[in-house]
């Protein structure tokens, strides 16, 4: 699996204060991946076994993404539930479901937002890792590129707002440094 990781090479993750946030001990090999990466962006990526889903990214501890910040997401109703159920959201996808990491074994569940439905997609955290694949992102389309795509396909010109969007996601994927993850 490929990652863009939250880390930087001066952080050191404390893994005892999370633990203590989060009132459940980690299983050793999720602590190790949180040490080495801290969580990460994971564009192209997917779970690839029962339960097949994307992976938009891994949460991480006291990073500068406040959207997959574990601490930060502490106040909402579902991390909290899930804590108390002994499961730690490790992951999430696109459609805001979730990957827990169940602490009291070290299963991995996919657990959906919205319904009250979960199953479990992994034994442990190392297998979760290796059902996950991911592509290499290659060449990142310039605007250029998309504008004349659009005219050439639907005969319209790009708004200003999809001219915005495409310059956000140019600049978000201009900066992804994909790095194999290796526990």
């Amino acid at each position: 699996m490929l990652i863009s990781k939250f880390k930087k090479d001066e952080d050191v993750v404390n893994i005892h204060d999370l633990q203590e946030l989060i009132g459940l001990k980690l299983p050793s090999d999720y602590a190790v991946f949180l040490q080495k990466y801290n969580g990460g962006d994971t564009p192209e990526t997917n779970w690839t076994g029962k339960g097949k889903s994307d992976i938009v990214a891994f949460y991480g501890f006291r990073i500068d993404n406040e959207s997959f910040d574990i601490e930060k997401n502490m106040s909402f109703v579902f991390f909290q539930e899930m804590i108390e159920k002994n499961k730690l959201p490790i992951a999430e996808n696109c459609s805001g479901d979730y990957f827990c990491l169940d602490c009291t074994d070290g299963s991995v569940w996919f657990v959906y937002h919205d319904l009250p439905k979960k199953q479990k997609v992994a034994k442990n955290f190392i297998k979760f890792l290796d059902g996950c694949k991911s592509k290499e992102i290659g060449h990142i389309r310039t605007i250029e590129e998309r504008t004349k795509a659009l005219y050439e396909n639907y005969k319209e010109t790009p708004s200003e707002k999809r001219l915005k969007g495409w310059q956000e996601e140019i600049d978000y994927y201009s900066k992804i440094k994909q790095e194999e993850v290796i526990l």
